[in-house]
């Protein structure tokens, strides 16, 4: 099946944009196993890779303050102590529950935490090579914002 030049285009612009192979092939209609060989077209572009770190170079910045300043809330909220029984118990009660459950939250501030440190310690340069899948780090945006940042894509 051969895909028509408008929708390679329409793919390579939501690339750009959106910086994930599979959400860019979502957007245009085509399989995630074609957008990711359109991907590796679009690598082998030097105008395509020279307006993918223009685009970044306006947005890395303003998301390493963003997630500079989600760890430093993040860490407050981890240096806060822990509830007590009584404390829980008094929740309980407040909102007129019968039973109630509650799970320490601190575990998942710190793996945030962790990952922030981790994305802004070893930055990454867009080559268009794959590399070895790790933990993704998602940072989902308000529909009327700025394209969602990079996940899994080179930067």
């Amino acid at each position: 099946m051969t895909i028509p030049d408008d929708v390679r285009q329409q793919f390579r612009e939501e690339y750009l944009v959106r910086g994930i192979a599979s959400h860019a092939a979502k957007a245009v209609g085509i399989a995630t196993s074609t957008g990711s060989k359109f991907a590796g077209e679009c690598w082998k572009d030097p105008e395509f890779v020279k307006t993918w770190h223009e685009l970044r170079a306006i947005d890395l910045p303003e998301l390493r303050n963003i997630v500079v300043e989600t760890a430093r809330s993040i860490s407050a909220r981890i240096q806060e102590p822990d509830k007590t029984p009584e404390e829980l118990a008094q929740i309980a009660v407040d909102a007129g529950l019968k039973s109630f459950s509650y799970q320490n939250p601190k575990p998942q501030y710190f793996r945030g935490l962790v990952g922030a440190y981790d994305t802004l310690s070893k930055p990454r340069e867009a080559t268009g090579e794959l590399r070895d899948a790790g933990p993704a780090v998602v940072i989902n945006m308000p529909p009327d914002s700025e394209p969602e940042a990079p996940d899994g894509a080179p930067v």
